[in-house]
């Protein structure tokens, strides 16, 4: 079985984080990201575009719609970005 981690993270909380802070929670996700790559259960991963750079696809009665950029009035569910992903494989657990 395979899995998607996804890392959610308020932009404007992210923008808060003074240089030292920033470094911690980098560190804790590399290595993180190591443990899993030694596991032998990585498949792969990357960095994800800030949402200003977002298309939101959608169906609707057969038909396909995209909207793309930030929207006006968005509730502070979609405020949030993905920083990154990793995609691994998990035999015993992640």
């Amino acid at each position: 079985m395979q899995y998607l981690l996804m890392i959610y993270q308020s932009e404007a909380e992210s923008g808060k984080l003074d240089p030292a802070a920033r470094q911690k929670v980098t560190g804790e996700y590399g290595a993180f990201t190591q443990s899993i790559i030694q596991s032998g259960n990585f498949k792969a991963g990357d960095g994800l575009q800030p949402t200003t750079t977002a298309t939101t696809v959608r169906v609707r009665d057969g038909k396909t719609l995209t909207t793309d950029g930030p929207f006006a009035g968005h509730c502070r569910a979609h405020s949030r970005r993905q920083d990154g992903f990793n995609r691994g494989q998990a035999d015993h657990g992640l």
